[in-house]
């Protein structure tokens, strides 16, 4: 169910020519990590934190998922010490999208 409402959201977001409020591509995005975190065991060390006020913030799709979907196409996070971070927030009325991928993460 949680891959068919990724899927369903991806597909919708891409035939449409409006922004979105944030908060349902924020969704999607703790569904793509609960995907997963179930294909590694629970294992992944991954930090997604946000102030809810941004989830009511207009922003044009698929821009948020595409960066977390990234972070699991190039890395395993498992090290504790080292998280994989996404940290969305509203800095002087701008979106900011931080990302820190951990260096020693094992690439495939």
């Amino acid at each position: 169910m949680t891959l068919s409402n990724v899927m369903r959201f991806s597909v919708d977001c891409e035939n449409t020519d409006d922004l979105i409020l944030l908060g349902a591509e924020i969704d999607q995005v703790k569904n793509l990590i609960k995907l997963h975190q179930t294909r590694f065991d629970d294992e992944l060390n991954i930090s997604f934190a946000y102030q809810d006020e941004i989830r009511n913030v207009k922003f044009v799709p698929l821009i948020l998922l595409t960066v977390a979907e990234n972070l699991f196409k190039h890395g395993i996070y498992t090290d504790q010490n080292h998280p994989a971070i996404i940290n969305p927030s509203i800095v002087e009325d701008k979106l900011i999208l931080q990302k820190h991928f951990p260096f020693n993460a094992l690439f495939y």
